[in-house]
């Protein structure tokens, strides 16, 4: 068991920290794989990397047919799906986090509401523009099958995907519109990530 959790761990962390780099080959790459850069992309932003997606989505939709964007992006998400059950499933495993899920009336409460309709509550909150990450949090914690997990993402992930290039396609939206809007969306996640850095008093 112990070895098995390791090796989870090993891929997960591999896939979750090796991807930005291949990221970083679009600019060397850029018009031959560019699809491949989306796709990598996009399994990072989906991941523990608090990268905004929907910016990257948008100007794909502007060179690309937003169909085939969509089904890009929807596939790395269940890739994302797969690095969420095998890094939150290994850490959920532990004694201390199974005591606070038996003992938690708060936990019960909610997953007892989660599983009334998990396919279709995952598959609302990845369509829709509420935070996603705790229903991810949510449906590995309540032990919910895994490639119904891993289905439903993908269902309400992709005609979100679909949307967004729309969007692009259909307006033509600058890149620099597009690039401004990335780095906007970036301020709550740095924001974040500096409060848990630094005592509150300092920020």
């Amino acid at each position: 068991m112990i070895h098995k959790d390791r090796k989870n761990w090993v891929i997960a962390v591999i896939l979750t920290f090796t991807i930005p780099m291949f990221v970083g080959f679009y600019f060397l790459l850029k018009g031959k794989f560019e699809l491949l850069a989306l796709f990598l992309y996009t399994i990072s932003a989906n991941s523990f990397i608090p990268f905004p997606h929907e910016p990257a989505v948008i100007y794909y939709g502007t060179i690309f047919p937003p169909l085939t964007v969509a089904v890009v992006c929807g596939l790395a998400t269940c890739i994302s799906a797969w690095i969420d059950i095998m890094v939150l499933g290994t850490f959920f495993s532990h004694e201390k986090i199974v005591e606070f899920k038996e003992k938690s009336r708060v936990y019960k409460i909610v997953e007892h509401f989660f599983n009334q309709t998990p396919f279709w509550t995952m598959v609302f909150a990845g369509f829709t523009p509420v935070p996603f990450y705790p229903f991810r949090v949510i449906g590995i914690f309540s032990g919910y099958v895994r490639w119904k997990y891993v289905l439903s993402t993908f269902i309400g992930r992709t005609p979100r995907y679909y949307i967004l290039a729309w969007l692009g396609n259909r307006y033509s939206i600058e890149t620099r519109y597009i690039i401004f809007l990335f780095f906007i969306m970036l301020i709550p996640p740095i924001i974040q990530i500096v409060r848990k850095r630094f005592p509150s008093g300092v920020v």
